[in-house]
């Protein structure tokens, strides 16, 4: 079973990029290997079953559809909407940051696909 295909967002993107250069910085290249290993397994969880994620964030915020998923054996959270045809990746975040705000940070990829 493939599942749905997964888009990530630029925020998203840039996420991962400051978690995998931090690893690097601070565990050295094994360890953020060791998370690419960790990111990959709960993306392909995601894929396949999309609903298994918490809404704790979607009641808290009052953002329908939003979700959460934890990347096993790390401090950080996959955030994401199970669109009609995709699951839409918005965040990667620790735990421990502030949530709230940095969901409601301005998103250039997020809204209409036409830009406007």
């Amino acid at each position: 079973m493939t599942g749905k295909p997964l888009v990530l967002r630029p925020l998203a993107q840039a996420d991962i990029d400051a978690v995998f250069a931090y690893c690097r910085a601070e565990g050295g290249p094994s360890l953020a290997r060791q998370l690419a290993d960790q990111l990959e397994d709960a993306l392909r969880t995601l894929a396949t079953h999309p609903a298994i994620g918490s809404r704790r964030y979607a009641d808290l915020l009052g953002i329908p559809g939003l979700r959460s998923w934890p990347i096993k054996k790390s401090p950080y959270l996959i955030f994401y909407v199970d669109d009609a045809g995709q699951i839409d990746i918005w965040r990667v975040l620790h735990g421990r940051r502030d949530i709230s705000a940095l969901l409601g940070e301005d998103d250039p990829g997020a809204g209409d696909p036409d830009g406007a």
